[in-house]
C-alpha cells in the first residue's frame, strides 16, 4: 500500500488567508468605532449648541421682561404724577385722569382751554400743559392729542366746521409741546372729532362745556 506524505508547505500556504482576513476585520472594527466616535462627538456639539441657544434666548427674554416691567413702573409713576398734580392744583373741575391697561388719558375741559370758536391756547392752559410736558419727557411713549367740541354750529370765522376747529385745537397743543417745551413732534399724532364724541348732553351749557375739551392720550407699552 502506498502512503502519501502530507505536504506541509502546501498546508501553510492554504492557511495564509486567515491573517489578512483577521487584519481586515480589525480594520473594519476600528473604522466603525471611529465613525461612532465622530457621530457621538457631533451629537455633543449639537447638544452644546442647543443648550447655548436656549440659555441665550432665556437670557434675552428675561432682559426684555425686566425692561417691560421698568417701563410699566415709569408709566404708572407718570400716571400718579399727573393725577396728583391735577388734585394738588385744584383742577378737578376742569381736568381728570383716566388710567387703564392700554393708555393714560388726561382730559382737559373748558374754560381752561380756548376761547369760544378759537384755537389759541389760554395762559391757564399753558401752565397745565407745561406740567404735563415735563412729565412726558420722562417716558418715550407715543401720544395722541384729541380735539372735541360741542354741537353749536360755527358761524363765520376761520373754521368752516367743528371738525376743523377740533383738529386745529389738537394741533395747537402739539405745537406748544414742540416749540415751547422741547418735545419731539414725531411722538405725537393729532385727531379732531368735532361734536361727534360727546361725554355729556349738549342740551345744557354745563354739558356743552364738558364736551369742549382736549384729551391727551399716552399709549402704554403694555
Amino acid at each position: 500500500m502506498i502512503e502519501f506524505e502530507e505536504d506541509k508547505s502546501t498546508k501553510g500556504i492554504e492557511q495564509m488567508w486567515v491573517v489578512p482576513y483577521g487584519n481586515l476585520m480589525t480594520f473594519m472594527m476600528i473604522f466603525f468605532f471611529l465613525l461612532y466616535a465622530f457621530a457621538f462627538q457631533k451629537q455633543n456639539v449639537n447638544y452644546e449648541r442647543i443648550v447655548t441657544q436656549v440659555r441665550k434666548e432665556l437670557g434675552e427674554k428675561d432682559e426684555k421682561l425686566k425692561k417691560e416691567i421698568a417701563q410699566q413702573e415709569k408709566e404708572t409713576d407718570l400716571a400718579n404724577k399727573v393725577d396728583n398734580y391735577v388734585a394738588d392744583s385744584n383742577l378737578r373741575q376742569y381736568a381728570r385722569v383716566d388710567i387703564n391697561a392700554k393708555q393714560i388719558r388726561i382730559v382737559l375741559a373748558t374754560p381752561v382751554l380756548f376761547e369760544s370758536g378759537k384755537d389759541v391756547l389760554s395762559d391757564s392752559t399753558k401752565i397745565i400743559l407745561r406740567e404735563v410736558a415735563g412729565m412726558l419727557k420722562s417716558i418715550d411713549n407715543p401720544v395722541i392729542i384729541e380735539g372735541h367740541t360741542d354741537n353749536v354750529p360755527i358761524l363765520g370765522g376761520r373754521f368752516k366746521s367743528n371738525w376743523e376747529l377740533s383738529l386745529a385745537r389738537a394741533i395747537s397743543v402739539i405745537k406748544f409741546f414742540q416749540d415751547e417745551c422741547g418735545l419731539e413732534p414725531k411722538r405725537f399724532a393729532a385727531a379732531g372729532y368735532g361734536e361727534f364724541r360727546p361725554v355729556a348732553p349738549n342740551e345744557t351749557e354745563a354739558g356743552r362745556a364738558q364736551n369742549r375739551r382736549i384729551e391727551i392720550i399716552i399709549i402704554r407699552s403694555s
